[in-house]
């Protein structure tokens, strides 16, 4: 019984520590959160990737979350024009990497989400890509745009 209560007190405080932490981060700090769906539509019998919305307006301070609803294909967010702004002009970011010149996500699987938080104003443009076949093996896959977004911070 001793050991038992010994290791629930562990367990509390542990709980209480992850939530100081969770409670102290920038996109609970955020004055709102917004969502971007990426998603499957079908149009004339033909599938396609689309953003909803593709243009999104909000003010300073406010998170984004992308959330993949698209399932047997993976889609990467790339801010590849402007990732140099985008990376000063938001904190908190959550399933994106800085690489090469680019800020962008690891490819999403269906249900996936990744989020900024945007803490300056200014117009950020955004890519959709997934990842497709070269046509010489040799090559290796390759990313294709699928769609372009954008973030417009007031």
């Amino acid at each position: 019984m001793k050991g038992f209560r010994a290791q629930w007190i562990r367990s509390l405080v542990l709980i209480m520590i992850c939530a100081f932490f969770v409670l102290h981060t920038g996109l609970l700090n955020a004055a709102q959160c917004f969502i971007v769906r990426i998603a499957k539509e079908s149009v004339g019998g033909e599938h396609r990737i689309y953003l909803y919305p593709s243009e999104l307006k909000v003010p300073k301070d406010s998170c984004v979350i992308w959330v993949s609803w698209i399932e047997k294909e993976n889609v990467s967010i790339n801010f590849d024009e402007n990732s140099k702004s985008c990376i000063l002009a938001t904190e908190s970011a959550s399933g994106f990497i800085e690489a090469e010149g680019c800020f962008l996500t690891d490819f999403l699987t269906y249900g996936k989400t990744v989020s900024l938080n945007f803490k300056e104003a200014g117009t950020f443009s955004y890519k959709l890509e997934v990842l497709e076949k070269s046509a010489k093996p040799e090559e290796g896959p390759r990313r294709r745009i699928v769609r372009e977004g954008k973030v417009v911070v007031e």
